[in-house]
């Protein structure tokens, strides 16, 4: 049912050269929207009103994923009925995709401000070992003394 991998010849970006270096991305310029041949690649999965692609520029991880409505919406509010019932395949995708990992998380942002692309999208990572309590308990630790 689900089609899981990651493929070999995605080409990866430099997050902070992303960031340094790309304009606030609107509906007229929105990567999301306008898909050339090498964002293809990143897509790995899609329902009626969603797909799933990889992150071009990860912020830890490869295996960084982007749900995103196939209608260019800015907020979770401006999502329909369908969109939002929609939604529990990409939840169940997630689940599937993560399976291996010991625990993913995700996350969106529902102001404008730090976005990089007014189009909404969910990020889905794999938990990451700096987020293991032991290593906050160190961190606090350090700070503390």
């Amino acid at each position: 049912m689900f089609k899981l991998f990651i493929q070999k010849n995605m080409n990866f970006k430099d997050r902070k050269k992303y960031v340094e270096n790309n304009p606030y991305f609107t509906k007229e310029n929105c990567p999301f929207c306008i898909i050339n041949e090498e964002e293809k690649k990143l897509f790995i999965y899609e329902t009626k009103y969603w797909k799933i692609i990889y992150n071009k520029y990860p912020y830890y991880s490869k295996k960084h994923l982007m749900a995103i409505p196939k209608r260019h919406i800015k907020y979770v509010t401006d999502l329909n009925d369908k969109e939002i019932i929609d939604f529990k395949n990409i939840e169940l995708y997630m689940k599937k995709f993560f399976d291996s990992e010991k625990n993913y998380y995700s996350f969106i942002r529902q102001s404008l401000w730090w976005r990089s692309v007014e189009h909404l999208h969910y990020h889905y990572l794999p938990w990451h070992i700096s987020f293991e309590w032991e290593n906050w308990i160190n961190i606090l630790k350090i700070k503390n003394k």
